[in-house]
């Protein structure tokens, strides 16, 4: 039996080390040049300040559009995980434009897909929202992950209960047909 688990035991670590591989948003040669310190919030106040600066954000796409420089992805800000992925809570600290030189098909990159970019900032653009000015801080982006959708599961929040486990007798083996009740 020990020989089967030391045969075993490189199988199970190489599954393990591949779970935890997954592709990172920022690229172990980019890792050093990105500003983490930035908050949201101070890129909306002062977006010029940090122009060039490298940065991670994610959120929630509400809207993209094709223009002849690019894709134009408006994002609304969701904090970010430890995986940089955005995190779904009812928090945000406003919006802002990713840039993408290039082609994304507007019907992928579509509303309420949870997306995490990587870029530059490049300033600030002041569009209407409502009836107001709203200042937008304007990512040129470097790299973008768009994140899969969620299914909601059909089952249900807690563990599976078995109503014949715990009685009226205590079954030996619980979960194979058919039944044996365990006398003692």
């Amino acid at each position: 039996m020990k020989r089967c688990l030391s045969r075993l035991f490189p199988f199970f670590a190489l599954i393990i080390y591949a779970a935890g591989c997954a592709a990172p948003v920022v690229p172990p040669e980019l890792r050093g040049r990105v500003n983490r310190s930035v908050s949201f919030s101070q890129l909306v106040q002062n977006p010029e300040y940090y122009r060039g600066t490298l940065v991670v954000l994610g959120g929630v796409i509400l809207s993209a559009v094709n223009r002849p420089q690019g894709t134009e992805i408006t994002i609304l800000q969701k904090p970010l995980d430890r995986g940089d992925e955005p995190r779904e809570v009812d928090e945000s600290y406003g919006r802002f434009i990713a840039l993408y030189k290039g082609y994304l098909e507007t019907k992928v990159y579509s509303k309420d897909r949870r997306v995490t970019v990587l870029g530059v900032v490049s300033g600030k653009e002041e569009r209407a929202l409502g009836e107001i000015r709203y200042g937008y801080p304007v990512i040129t982006v470097t790299k973008i992950r768009l994140w899969p959708v969620q299914e909601e599961s059909s089952y249900p929040p807690y563990g599976w209960y078995d109503p014949y486990f715990y009685g009226p007798y205590y079954y030996r083996y619980p979960y194979y047909f058919p039944y044996y009740p365990y006398w003692p």
